[in-house]
């Protein structure tokens, strides 16, 4: 099953609404990115498949575990300007 794409109501930005494994929609950056597996890493990704992973989000170029989504929530500016 493909993502949903839709529009933030927020900033206007585009995302992509993934099924999580606990079946609710969380939207995530319509932009896969890059990341590298480390169950100790500061960053989660969220998988095609609706998992989530900690991980780096940063590493050695093509060396990448693969590419996941960064959830919606932790990048939005219109999130951050309503948390102020």
């Amino acid at each position: 099953m493909s993502p949903i794409r839709g529009v933030c109501s927020r900033c206007g930005r585009p995302i992509k609404w993934i099924r999580t494994k606990n079946k609710k929609q969380m939207p995530v950056d319509f932009e896969p990115v890059p990341y590298w597996a480390n169950k100790n890493g500061k960053g989660v990704i969220i998988t095609v498949n609706g998992g989530t992973m900690r991980c780096d989000l940063q590493g050695q170029p093509n060396r990448e575990t693969g590419f996941g989504y960064m959830t919606h929530f932790a990048t939005c500016p219109g999130v951050k300007q309503q948390a102020i």
